[in-house]
């Protein structure tokens, strides 16, 4: 069994926490164990319910190397299947849209939207039964309008996890909130990169001196304090009372969002490789306080320029992994959700005590 050493840091209280050794950003060993213990294993978002909300209504994703595809039946059910035709292996369906069966282009192997091979064209040969042949599914759990699948069938409920946060989301109700826009982003850098910069605030100054820092200056942010490490937030007091806070949150290993006075956000990450991701910021709209078209664009403009900042900060950040030198520096007390997303990795990588590292 692959096992990898477990950094001194991850064991020691948030506010006396390092970094991770740089290993950890760019070895395919540790992201293969990754691959295996954390997205094999763990509920992911993939999609809001309101993008699935009629029959037919699909999005694709992939997770730890398996294509899938959530798709709202025609009985109205909700479910998760493998994105690959049982024929030949091809992949049905791409990005979303709505359809009225998934359909295999290549031979036309045709399956409803309860995951049935409905039609298999020339396939009349002796031993062969249409009526046995169905798509691999997979657990879909619904939490505050996000659509959670995971690969593991005997994994813990979702819901369950995070009941404790209930209180947090009541003066929100995200689940009423509705996708008014996607931005495509490119991620060339390991994915724990992106969940550490969205889980501190001390980047502000450096990074977003004309964006985030006048409006959310880092001083004035207030990292939650809590006794498990399933979650982070993060509470931003404006520099002015009338410009309305900023929540910011995230549990690992995927769900990272931000709600403001205008909207919520969400970063959608599929996992490629060790050093890329496929990031989508979703812009979602609370139906009670709809935005106009000017507030909508302003808001896509001050995203797309905050997002251009942590992706130039990300890529050099991925870059300096690569150094042999590199030792990682003590957190500061605003990266307590960094130390705690840390100790939540260790944790479900049951790290070994090899101090070779990955072998």
């Amino acid at each position: 069994m692959t096992t990898v050493d477990r950094p001194a840091e991850v064991t020691t209280p948030p506010d006396d926490a390092y970094g991770l050794p740089a290993r950890y950003y760019t070895d395919p060993a540790i992201f293969r164990l990754e691959r295996e213990r954390v997205f094999g294993r763990e509920w992911v978002p993939v999609a809001r319910v309101d993008e699935v909300e009629h029959a037919g209504d699909f999005v694709t994703y992939t997770l730890a190397g398996e294509p899938l595809v959530v798709v709202r039946g025609d009985d109205g059910l909700l479910r998760a299947f493998s994105n690959v035709c049982r024929h030949r292996g091809m992949v049905l369906m791409a990005g979303r849209g709505s359809c009225s069966a998934l359909q295999c282009r290549y031979h036309l192997w045709t399956y409803g939207t309860d995951g049935r091979l409905r039609q298999a064209p020339h396939m009349g040969g002796s031993g062969f039964d249409r009526r046995a042949v169905s798509l691999p599914s997979f657990p879909v759990q619904v939490w505050q309008g996000w659509v959670f699948t995971c690969l593991d069938p005997t994994a813990e409920p979702f819901t369950e996890r995070l009941a404790g946060l209930r209180g947090r989301f009541a003066p929100y109700d995200l689940s009423r909130y509705r996708v008014v826009a996607r931005l495509p982003c490119d991620a060339p850098w390991n994915w724990k990169l992106q969940v550490e910069n969205y889980a501190e605030s001390y980047h502000h100054a450096g990074t977003h001196p004309g964006t985030l820092e006048p409006i959310f200056p880092a001083r004035y942010s207030i990292p939650a304090e809590h006794h498990d490490d399933d979650w982070f937030f993060i509470d931003h007091r404006p520099s002015l009372p009338e410009l309305g806070g900023l929540l910011v949150g995230g549990a690992p290993p995927l769900l990272l969002f931000s709600i403001d006075q205008l909207a919520a956000v969400w970063f959608r990450l599929q996992v490629d490789a060790v050093d890329h991701n496929q990031l989508e910021i979703y812009v979602l709209e609370n139906p009670d306080a709809p935005l106009a078209p000017q507030a909508l664009d302003s808001l896509l403009a001050s995203i797309t320029a905050i997002n251009d900042e942590d992706c130039e900060v990300l890529r050099a950040t991925q870059a300096g992994m690569s150094s042999r030198v590199y030792q990682p520096g003590r957190l500061s007390h605003l990266e307590r959700g960094v130390a705690q997303f840390h100790r939540w990795l260790a944790a479900r990588l049951d790290i070994g005590a090899d101090p070779h590292g990955a072998g």
